[in-house]
């Protein structure tokens, strides 16, 4: 018996087979149909799908074949590798020195017929081959043999499927890895601006407020002018921040909401004096035109406050001096509609499409000076339909605009 040499390439084509990830796996049902497709076509007792290891002949898939792997040695596909692109035929291993006393012909199988349709990579490597073995010696046909090579396509086929598979999952478990640890830092980082940044800017205006409502006796008109810069200035910076860590929540789908049945006037009017100090500081105010009493509304408290904060401060920023924001309140059947107005210079037409998404702002003199993250409205509108509601700019003209947002009554 003479043992097969190992091609030039041994090293290439055993990394090309472990890339396949295809030894010691479960076989897919259709590599047993493709290989009794072959014995029947070929008129043979036996036929397996051969891998050739380093050192062992393994069976992926077998058909009429006991063990599921053999020593290298004896082989006869160790043979058929060294020529990987054509099909390997030995039509008695009786009659050939390098097989007539191999243990596959001396032994329980018998082998008298043998041939082989190697299984080659686009870049040349025989992984192994789609083999036949018979009991009686025979010949190949030309019909037989060009059916032998279209299923070894197959084979590969759907070898190189299966590795574009795994390449995929592979592929996603890094990207999946990798995202989760972005995320991790994305929340440590908002959290570190959360605790380290948010909570003492919440302290510092506190304390600006209570300079500004006389706490510490009447402040000279120099000071008041700084104390106020200061204070709106610190606003808008405390805003900025929610934005960042609200949207994080928003786009993780972690947004958390508490909804209890309240009385929306009483809801407005709080809207209407937690900001009154912001409106003052940009020399406007906030009005109250009409708002029925006893609405009864499930929301969280907290996420409408920060709609209305929002509604109002955007809609003070852009006001003229001494031109009120205006807020109004009508009941429409079982809903509820707010109204925050201002008489600004309105938003361009051609913005008004991008209004609601995240980042977006207009291209105004008003915005360069009262710049933001542009996540405002984006936020708003989810907290609204999160409460059942839908939020829209009514209208946009030179005499100003107006924001409404609905709310089903409970």
């Amino acid at each position: 018996m003479l043992e097969a040499g190992y091609p030039e390439n041994e090293d290439q084509r055993l990394q090309a087979l472990y890339e396949y990830d295809i030894l010691d796996r479960d076989v897919d049902a259709i590599f047993d149909t493709v290989i009794r497709i072959a014995a029947d076509v070929c008129d043979v007792d036996i036929s397996v799908i051969a891998l050739i290891d380093h050192d062992r002949q393994y069976f992926l898939a077998r058909n009429g074949m006991k063990p599921k792997e053999t020593p290298r040695a004896i082989a006869f596909c160790a043979h058929a590798i060294l020529e990987p692109h054509k099909t390997f035929e030995v039509p008695d291993p009786v009659n050939d020195p390098r097989f007539c006393d191999n243990p596959l012909v001396t032994g329980e199988i018998g082998v008298r017929f043998y041939a082989a349709q190697p299984l080659t990579t686009a870049d040349g490597y025989a992984l192994g081959g789609l083999c036949l073995l018979g009991r009686q010696a025979k010949e190949l046909t030309d019909l037989q043999r060009k059916t032998l090579q279209n299923l070894g396509t197959v084979i590969m086929t759907l070898f190189d499927s299966r590795k574009k598979a795994i390449g995929s999952e592979i592929s996603l478990t890094r990207a999946k890895e990798e995202a989760e640890t972005a995320s991790a830092a994305k929340s440590e980082f908002l959290n570190t601006v959360n605790h380290e940044i948010r909570t003492p800017l919440t302290s510092l205006l506190g304390s600006l407020g209570l300079l500004l409502g006389g706490i510490g006796g009447e402040l000279s008109n120099d000071v008041r002018l700084l104390v106020e810069v200061a204070h709106r200035n610190g606003t808008q910076l405390l805003r900025l921040i929610s934005d960042l860590l609200d949207f994080q929540k928003m786009d993780a789908g972690m947004m958390d909401f508490d909804m209890v049945p309240q009385d929306l006037a009483v809801l407005i009017n709080e809207a209407v004096d937690a900001n009154q100090q912001y409106a003052k500081t940009l020399g406007t105010s906030i009005t109250l035109l009409r708002c029925p009493k006893k609405v009864p509304v499930s929301v969280d408290s907290g996420r409408f406050a920060q709609v209305m904060a929002n509604l109002v401060s955007n809609a003070c920023k852009y006001s003229p001096p001494k031109s009120p924001v205006e807020i109004s309140v009508a009941q429409k059947g079982k809903r509820v509609w707010v109204s925050v107005t201002d008489h600004g210079p309105g938003i361009p037409k051609e913005f008004r499409s991008k209004l609601f998404e995240k980042f977006s702002q207009a291209e105004t003199p008003e915005n360069r000076e009262h710049a933001g993250t542009g996540l405002g409205l984006a936020i708003a509108q989810n907290i609204i339909e999160r409460h059942g509601g839908s939020i829209n700019l009514e209208s946009s003209t030179a005499a100003g605009s107006t924001f409404r947002f609905d709310l089903p009554i409970v």
